[in-house]
Protein backbone atom coordinates (compact mmCIF):
# COMPACT_ATOMS: atom_id res chain seq x y z
CA UNK A 1 0.00 0.00 0.00
CA UNK A 2 2.90 2.36 0.74
CA UNK A 3 6.54 2.40 -0.34
CA UNK A 4 7.64 1.29 3.11
CA UNK A 5 11.15 0.43 4.23
CA UNK A 6 11.83 -0.75 7.77
CA UNK A 7 15.15 -0.40 9.54
CA UNK A 8 16.46 -2.56 12.33
CA UNK A 9 17.12 -6.15 13.19
CA UNK A 10 14.58 -8.93 12.88
CA UNK A 11 12.86 -7.75 9.69
CA UNK A 12 14.71 -10.09 7.34
CA UNK A 13 11.94 -12.71 7.33
CA UNK A 14 9.02 -10.23 7.31
CA UNK A 15 8.74 -9.94 3.54
CA UNK A 16 9.10 -6.15 3.84
CA UNK A 17 11.83 -4.06 2.26
CA UNK A 18 14.34 -3.56 5.04
CA UNK A 19 17.77 -2.34 5.94
CA UNK A 20 20.01 -2.89 8.92
CA UNK A 21 19.80 -0.77 12.06
CA UNK A 22 21.04 2.78 11.57
CA UNK A 23 22.74 5.04 14.08
CA UNK A 24 24.39 8.46 14.21
CA UNK A 25 24.91 10.12 10.86
CA UNK A 26 23.20 7.23 9.06
CA UNK A 27 20.10 7.76 11.23
CA UNK A 28 20.11 11.49 10.43
CA UNK A 29 20.39 10.68 6.72
CA UNK A 30 17.48 8.24 6.93
CA UNK A 31 15.39 10.91 8.67
CA UNK A 32 16.24 13.54 6.07
CA UNK A 33 15.40 11.24 3.16
CA UNK A 34 12.06 9.98 4.49
CA UNK A 35 8.73 11.72 4.01
CA UNK A 36 7.25 10.01 7.07
CA UNK A 37 8.81 8.01 9.87
CA UNK A 38 6.72 5.65 11.95
CA UNK A 39 7.11 5.17 15.69
CA UNK A 40 5.98 1.57 15.93
CA UNK A 41 5.99 -0.43 19.15
CA UNK A 42 4.66 -3.71 20.42
CA UNK A 43 1.39 -3.94 22.30
CA UNK A 44 3.23 -4.73 25.54
CA UNK A 45 4.54 -1.14 25.68
CA UNK A 46 1.40 0.82 24.83
CA UNK A 47 -0.05 0.92 28.36
CA UNK A 48 3.02 2.45 29.95
CA UNK A 49 2.44 6.06 30.94
CA UNK A 50 3.94 8.43 28.32
CA UNK A 51 6.29 5.70 27.16
CA UNK A 52 8.45 6.29 24.14
CA UNK A 53 12.00 5.41 23.23
CA UNK A 54 14.81 7.82 22.54
CA UNK A 55 14.12 7.19 18.83
CA UNK A 56 11.13 9.52 19.12
CA UNK A 57 13.23 12.42 20.41
CA UNK A 58 16.11 11.63 18.03
CA UNK A 59 13.72 11.50 15.07
CA UNK A 60 12.18 14.86 15.95
CA UNK A 61 15.62 16.38 16.62
CA UNK A 62 16.61 15.43 13.07
CA UNK A 63 13.64 17.45 11.78
CA UNK A 64 11.71 14.43 10.55
CA UNK A 65 7.95 14.05 10.42
CA UNK A 66 6.87 11.33 12.84
CA UNK A 67 3.68 9.34 13.26
CA UNK A 68 3.97 7.69 16.67
CA UNK A 69 1.88 4.99 18.32
CA UNK A 70 -0.02 6.61 21.18
CA UNK A 71 0.72 5.78 24.79
CA UNK A 72 -1.33 7.21 27.68
CA UNK A 73 0.08 10.56 28.76
CA UNK A 74 2.00 11.26 25.55
CA UNK A 75 -0.02 14.48 25.40
CA UNK A 76 1.74 15.66 28.58
CA UNK A 77 5.03 15.67 26.67
CA UNK A 78 4.10 16.54 23.07
CA UNK A 79 1.11 18.05 21.29
CA UNK A 80 -0.64 15.94 18.68
CA UNK A 81 -0.75 17.57 15.22
CA UNK A 82 1.75 20.19 16.40
CA UNK A 83 4.99 18.33 17.23
CA UNK A 84 4.12 14.93 15.79
CA UNK A 85 1.10 12.81 14.96
CA UNK A 86 -0.04 9.85 16.98
CA UNK A 87 -2.31 6.98 16.17
CA UNK A 88 -4.17 4.39 18.24
CA UNK A 89 -5.06 1.71 15.67
CA UNK A 90 -4.08 0.50 12.23
CA UNK A 91 -6.95 2.24 10.41
CA UNK A 92 -6.03 5.56 11.99
CA UNK A 93 -2.36 5.02 11.10
CA UNK A 94 -3.18 4.39 7.44
CA UNK A 95 -5.48 7.45 7.32
CA UNK A 96 -2.72 9.65 8.77
CA UNK A 97 -0.12 8.32 6.33
CA UNK A 98 -2.42 8.92 3.34
CA UNK A 99 -3.34 12.42 4.52
CA UNK A 100 0.18 13.60 5.26
CA UNK A 101 1.69 12.14 2.10
CA UNK A 102 -0.68 14.48 0.25
CA UNK A 103 -0.06 17.52 2.49
CA UNK A 104 3.66 18.26 2.33
CA UNK A 105 3.50 21.85 3.72
CA UNK A 106 1.59 20.69 6.81
CA UNK A 107 3.98 17.74 7.23
CA UNK A 108 6.99 20.08 7.05
CA UNK A 109 5.39 22.52 9.52
CA UNK A 110 4.78 19.77 12.10
CA UNK A 111 8.30 18.39 11.63
CA UNK A 112 9.78 21.85 12.22
CA UNK A 113 7.68 22.39 15.37
CA UNK A 114 8.67 18.96 16.66
CA UNK A 115 12.35 19.76 16.18
CA UNK A 116 11.95 23.13 17.89
CA UNK A 117 10.26 21.47 20.89
CA UNK A 118 12.97 18.84 21.29
CA UNK A 119 15.80 21.37 20.95
CA UNK A 120 14.10 23.66 23.48
CA UNK A 121 13.33 20.98 26.08
CA UNK A 122 15.17 17.71 25.54
CA UNK A 123 18.84 18.27 24.84
CA UNK A 124 21.23 16.06 26.79
CA UNK A 125 22.26 18.93 29.08
CA UNK A 126 18.66 19.94 29.78
CA UNK A 127 17.60 16.34 30.46
CA UNK A 128 20.50 15.82 32.90
CA UNK A 129 19.70 19.09 34.68
CA UNK A 130 16.04 18.03 35.00
CA UNK A 131 17.03 14.64 36.44
CA UNK A 132 19.48 16.19 38.91
CA UNK A 133 16.87 18.73 39.99
CA UNK A 134 14.39 15.91 40.66
CA UNK A 135 11.75 17.44 38.40
CA UNK A 136 9.37 15.39 36.24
Amino acid sequence: RFDLVVAGSGWQTSGLKHQDSVFGADFATLCSQSKILLGLMGDEWTNLEAYFSNRLVNTLACGAFLIQRYTPGLETVFENHRHLIWYENEDELFEQIEYYLEHKPKREEIAAKGREEVIARYTYAKSVATILAGKP
